[in-house]
């Protein structure tokens, strides 16, 4: 059985402690609350990523791509989709990537750079992919 893995990664407009990203990190709990509360959240990677203090990263894992989609698209997180383009620089590459992991397997963040690298060099596959552009789990 396989679960649904996603990673997205933004750049800032400000550091922390900025009023111009204020309302993106005075958001971050009450969003992260409803992501694990959510029907189908499976697990969230609750640490910083990288050296650049201007970088978002969120990684996590749920049981299918509706649950991740009705969190995204259908529940208060899309009201900060909405507002994104106030704290976040516009991204020349696709910055958010979905892939299939074996029910158990914790992605680590670096294999999650892996797949979203792999998504903007070769496109979707089935090795990474998109909401837009979704693909089945393996068979096997």
């Amino acid at each position: 059985m396989y679960h649904i893995a996603q990673v997205n990664i933004a750049q800032l407009l400000a550091p922390e402690g900025d009023p111009k990203v204020a309302g993106f990190f005075d958001n971050i709990e009450r969003i992260n609350s409803i992501a694990d509360a959510s029907d189908g959240f499976v697990w969230r990677y609750d640490g910083e990523y990288g050296d650049n203090p201007l970088q978002v990263f969120n990684l996590s894992v749920w049981q299918d791509i509706e649950s991740l989609a009705q969190f995204v698209y259908r529940s208060a997180h899309v009201d900060i989709l909405r507002q994104k383009a106030q704290w976040m620089r516009p991204m020349d590459n696709e910055h958010s990537a979905l892939w299939w992991v074996e029910q158990g397997h914790i992605p680590s963040p670096d294999e999650a750079i892996l797949k979203l690298q792999h998504l903007n060099i070769c496109g979707p596959s089935a090795q990474a992919f998109t909401f837009a552009h979704r693909y089945s789990p393996p068979k096997h």
